[in-house]
């Protein structure tokens, strides 16, 4: 009798051992990165512009300062709509990718190669606080 008790035990023990387990949902690669990539638009877009409008301390003209600025705007605006938008995880960043070149050869151009390191030097600095806020803003140094 004690031995039957001790069997039917081990497996009541392990049918709920697997019942709970499988109530348990254990987050995945795909997961964690669509966490990443999942951010709110009105405080990170807010957030990240005031991290990349940092062209008024270079004492740039107020014309190439609204290009800037538009330029700035723009590309948190092509990141919304592309990291919101369908398609895979790599895919988005590669289309991230590209834009973010574009901006960065733009932003070269307009300031030249010293100016355009100082600025970006000023929005490194404005970016590492927010990486912990928002994973996303690495993308953007």
């Amino acid at each position: 009798m004690k031995q039957k008790t001790i069997i039917l035990s081990i497996l009541l023990a392990g049918f709920l051992a697997i019942n709970v387990q499988a109530q348990i949902k254990m987050p995945s690669v795909s997961d964690v990165s669509k966490s990443n990539i999942q951010m709110p638009d009105k405080d990170f877009t807010k957030d990240i512009l005031n991290a990349l409008n940092q062209g008024d301390k270079l004492g740039l003209s107020p014309d190439k300062l609204l290009k800037l600025n538009n330029s700035n705007k723009s590309l948190v605006n092509n990141a919304m709509s592309i990291f919101n938008g369908s398609g895979s995880e790599s895919d988005k960043l590669e289309k991230f990718g590209i834009k973010k070149k574009e901006r960065d050869d733009f932003v070269e151009k307009l300031l030249g190669k010293s100016k355009a390191g100082k600025y970006y030097e000023l929005v490194k600095k404005k970016i590492e606080p927010l990486i912990a806020k928002y994973k996303m803003a690495k993308l953007f140094m």
